[in-house]
């Protein structure tokens, strides 16, 4: 569900809109959110450590980067799994990759 939105982040103000997000939510709910899909860019490694602490489960959609884009390019066709979705539109079969990633204190599985 897509609920909020802010078109007008300012370079340097990323790093902390996941929380005003948190604050946000707490305030019309009651309740931090379970579960939370945002850009990369807003929030730090720091950060995710904080929602992981929080028990708040969350997945960052990265860049795709020449770099990203070439990584993935180069796996065996064995390093991929396809996991369902229950949606109702195309791409209910996405094919991922996990690796696990320890960017700072804890350690993530990385798709």
């Amino acid at each position: 569900m897509f609920c909020y939105s802010n078109a007008d982040i300012r370079k340097g103000e990323e790093a902390d809109k996941i929380f005003r997000f948190i604050a946000f939510w707490k305030r019309h709910r009651g309740q931090a959110p379970q579960q939370l899909v945002f850009d990369s860019k807003l929030t730090t490694y720091h950060g995710l450590d904080r929602l992981d602490a929080a028990c708040i489960t969350f997945l960052t959609l990265r860049r795709r980067s020449p770099k990203l884009l070439a990584e993935a390019a180069n796996l065996p066709p064995s390093a991929w799994r396809t996991v369902p979705l229950e949606l109702p539109r195309k791409y209910r079969n996405p094919r991922v990759y996990e690796q696990k990633v320890r960017p700072r204190q804890r350690t993530y599985r990385q798709r």
